[in-house]
């Protein structure tokens, strides 16, 4: 079975995608922070990963620079949703190596 990481400080996207996941026949777990998310990938990588860029005490694209550290993270699949329209953020989680970079707003969990 699929392992997919949502990682997002909003508890409501949190279920929301965790449940949609888990509907498509995935096992979806879910971190609200950097220092739970980091913990997660480090005991068991998963198979995709959807990150948010806005979190508490470290922001996505610094928590991705550490994720493509680790052995072994740096060919899981990174999908990167945020609200923020900030091009240079956007920039930044692409350097950082996110696979794919979508907005919130017009992205769905049904099409994503």
């Amino acid at each position: 079975m699929k392992r997919v990481l949502v990682i997002d400080d909003d508890q409501f996207v949190l279920k929301v995608y965790q449940s949609k996941f888990e509907a498509e026949g995935m096992r979806a777990e879910v971190a609200a922070d950097p220092v739970t998310a980091l913990t997660q990938i480090k005991g068991n990588l998963p198979d995709l990963i959807l990150l948010d860029l806005m979190l508490p005490g470290m922001n996505g694209v610094e928590l991705l620079q550490q994720i493509r550290a680790m052995p072994g993270a740096e060919v899981v699949p990174v999908i990167v949703f945020t609200h923020s329209y900030d091009s240079s953020l956007i920039d930044q989680a692409k350097a950082a190596g996110a696979d794919v970079c979508l907005n919130k707003n017009n992205v769905s969990p049904n099409r994503l």
